[in-house]
């Protein structure tokens, strides 16, 4: 699971952009100062999600390259589900269907 955690959209795109520097432009975007590293790298394994104010900052920071359900799906995603399934592959409520005004 180690390696399979960086193939994930979020965990290339973390890859690519750094984890000591994006704990650093998070903290300093969010909190003012720079976050440890380990946070990253726990969110990138899908062991915790960030809180909404950091993902929020993670897709400003990616240009929109990583989309929410990008960085709150990882660990669904390393198990083998799409991030619109529960923990036990059962269907989620998607966002609303614009055909029907309801959620598909």
């Amino acid at each position: 699971m180690t390696n399979r955690r960086w193939k994930t959209r979020f965990g290339s795109w973390v890859k690519g952009y750094g984890a000591r520097q994006l704990a650093r432009d998070i903290g300093v975007a969010v909190h003012g100062m720079p976050l440890a590293t380990t946070c990253v790298y726990q969110w990138v394994s899908g062991y915790h999600t960030p809180r909404p104010e950091h993902a929020q900052a993670i897709v400003r920071l990616s240009g929109g390259r990583v989309r929410l359900e990008d960085v709150f799906g990882v660990k669904a995603v390393l198990a083998g589900k799409t991030a619109t399934e529960d923990r036990v592959g059962r269907p989620i409520a998607g966002p609303l269907d614009s055909t029907h005004g309801r959620r598909g």
